[in-house]
């Protein structure tokens, strides 16, 4: 297997503190020999970017500045658009989740390349109640997650990695709406329509990820 640029997206905003615990995490236990980073920062200010640019040290880092203009859907969709145009997969980070033991993404990358009806793979939690089957792919067993499960969060703001295609298929996020309701815009869309498919880890459990983030953004302001 080669190994394809994996830009990895740090959606962030204000939390600092917080935003430089995710990275020091992915530095230390995030596992693939070809990363880089994009960071998407909402108008926070140089002081919280810095320290960002200062922990990723020596890898290789772009930044865009949404500045606050259209909100969280802005800024994702202009961090998303710029990484994407350097490499085909993206991890997509928000500022508030970090790796908490060591996690190779290869096998992942791996499927993103050669199962061309896969556009996501979750990595956060998952939420009781969704339906799935499993697939044994890349050597490790999947749950492919239904969109009919009647679960309304088959899609989630959680980490994940994605494909172009899948946002090519799906769309970009809805700008100038809260951040709750720019996720749930997205997943409502990604419900609605046909498209690449969501995977899950099944050998996930018990988690990679931890979610640290009890302060909302907007307490920042």
């Amino acid at each position: 297997m080669d190994y394809p640029e994996v830009v990895i997206c740090l959606v962030t905003f204000k939390r600092t503190e917080y935003a430089v615990k995710v990275v020091q995490s992915l530095k230390d236990y995030l596992q693939y020999p070809n990363l880089s980073w994009h960071i998407a920062d909402d108008g926070s200010g140089e002081t919280h970017q810095n320290a960002i640019i200062e922990t990723i040290g020596d890898q290789p880092w772009t930044l865009t500045d949404a500045k606050q203009a259209g909100g969280t859907g802005h800024n994702r969709n202009l961090g998303l658009q710029t990484a994407f145009k350097r490499t085909d997969y993206v991890l997509h980070i928000e500022d508030d989740w970090v790796l908490t033991r060591p996690y190779n993404i290869a096998p992942h990358i791996q499927i993103l390349r050669d199962y061309p009806e896969i556009g996501m793979i979750r990595m956060g939690y998952i939420e009781e109640g969704h339906v799935a089957h499993s697939r044994n792919m890349a050597g490790l067993m999947w749950w492919q997650l239904h969109k009919d499960s009647g679960h309304g969060f088959v899609f989630a703001g959680h980490p994940h990695l994605l494909h172009r295609r899948f946002h090519e298929n799906y769309g970009w996020y809805a700008e100038n709406l809260l951040p709750g309701l720019t996720e749930c815009a997205f997943a409502d869309k990604f419900l609605k329509s046909e498209g690449p498919q969501i995977i899950y880890p099944i050998w996930h459990f018990g988690g990679f990820f931890a979610h640290i983030g009890s302060v909302k953004a907007q307490e920042f302001l």
